[in-house]
């Protein structure tokens, strides 16, 4: 069984690589991304006690989702 993904490092490659470099998105839609993610972490903290520094992609699933929209 391998083991959960953790959803950090993908952050990071997301806003370094992807947006910046293969997208060449601006500054703002980078700081949209960023925002809305200083609002996720902290939802998802209260709603499932999880750390940010320690969430997995498996933790984002369709009811975290749907209560953060």
């Amino acid at each position: 069984m391998s083991s959960p993904v953790k959803f950090g490092p993908i952050v990071q490659r997301y806003f370094t690589d992807f947006l910046s470099n293969q997208r060449r998105a601006s500054p703002q839609t980078i700081a949209s991304c960023r925002d809305t993610l200083r609002i996720l972490f902290p939802f998802v903290k209260a709603q499932t006690g999880i750390e940010p520094a320690a969430l997995c992609i498996s933790d984002l699933d369709t009811p975290v989702a749907d209560d953060f929209e």
